[in-house]
Parts: C-alpha cells; sequence; structure tokens
C-alpha cells in the first residue's frame, strides 16, 4: 500500500494524467515512449481515442 493519503494518490494521477496530455498535444515535444506506443496501437488496430 502506498504511504500517501488517498487525496494525495488523486492529485498524482492526475497531474500525469496533464503531463501525459501536454506531451500528446504540443508535437514539438516529441517523446520517443509515446511515439514508439502510438506505433505499436496503430499496428494493431487501436487508436488512442478506442483505448
Amino acid at each position: 500500500m502506498p504511504n500517501y493519503r488517498f487525496n494525495k494518490q488523486v492529485a498524482i494521477v492526475i497531474a500525469t494524467m496533464c503531463l501525459h496530455n501536454f506531451i500528446q498535444r504540443h508535437p514539438s515535444r516529441v517523446d520517443i515512449d509515446f511515439s514508439e506506443s502510438e506505433q505499436r496501437d496503430q499496428d494493431h488496430g487501436m487508436t488512442s481515442q478506442g483505448r
């Protein structure tokens, strides 16, 4: 079990989701891991909206 209070755990999840969306929406912020993940999804017929 994490040693953080539930409210802090929620804030951590929200912060990481915001960072993820920022990287995804700003092409000048190229991230190799995101690019590889997107390519694997396309290879398997998945889209970022379909997850």
